[in-house]
């Protein structure tokens, strides 16, 4: 992969039901049903990632991979940019400018993140809005509900991102439901198992498209 290149990794975990194979999904306290998915960190390889990516976000701790599924260049919509590493907000371009601290971002904005390019580069940064979203609309579109403005060096953006896809099963029973704590977000994720063939439809739109790319390598597995 080039160096400024961001990987992000998804995970297709299933098992086989009486009624069929079945695909693990859960669901986000503010961002609509979700598939397990994460940021490839940096020294670590992508279905590592996946592997903790899906540990970490269902609790299942026996979990292999079944199949590598591919991996495809994800595109970002105008303007979009993803951190490839840790860094903070800056009040301007100037390499003296103090840092904008937003209180729900103070931890920084770290690797994986998706900010928005607002403005043309100076002096080695650019500017960007960092956005959350604490709802899905109707019509699937996340709504934003907080927004922080600034600049960050340019060197800790890229544009360039590709997303690999996995096949995951567990080595151990499991549940039907659960909840499992996402520490890092202080979220409770509700796990359940769906039809593969029906999970795109409760799935929010990206991550149908994605399940829609692969249904039929899950199924015939």
């Amino acid at each position: 992969m080039p160096p400024n290149t961001l990987e992000k990794v998804t995970a297709f975990v299933t098992r086989d039901a009486k009624q069929g194979r079945e695909l693990l999904l859960f669901r986000h306290p503010s961002g609509g049903i979700q598939l397990p998915a994460g940021t490839v960190e940096e020294n670590e390889t992508a279905a590592n990632a996946a592997l903790r990516e899906a540990q970490e976000e269902t609790g299942l701790t026996a979990l292999t991979i079944a199949a590598y599924l591919g991996a495809e260049p994800q595109a970002l919509p105008d303007g979009g940019r993803v951190i490839l590493r840790r860094t903070v907000l800056f009040q301007h371009a100037a390499p003296d400018a103090p840092e904008t601290i937003p209180n729900f971002v103070f931890h920084g904005l770290r690797r994986g993140l998706y900010v928005r390019q607002t403005g043309e580069a100076e002096q080695g940064r650019v500017p960007v809005v960092y956005e959350e979203f604490d709802t899905i609309s109707d019509g699937g579109a996340a709504i934003p509900a907080r927004a922080a403005h600034g600049w960050i060096n340019a060197n800790d953006v890229t544009d360039t991102l590709t997303r690999h896809f996995y096949h995951l099963v567990s080595a151990d029973p499991t549940p039907d439901t659960w909840t499992q704590n996402a520490e890092e977000w202080e979220h409770a994720f509700d796990l359940f198992w769906s039809p593969v063939s029906v999970a795109a439809s409760l799935l929010i739109p990206s991550q149908a498209a994605w399940l829609g790319d692969y249904a039929e390598q899950l199924l015939a597995e």
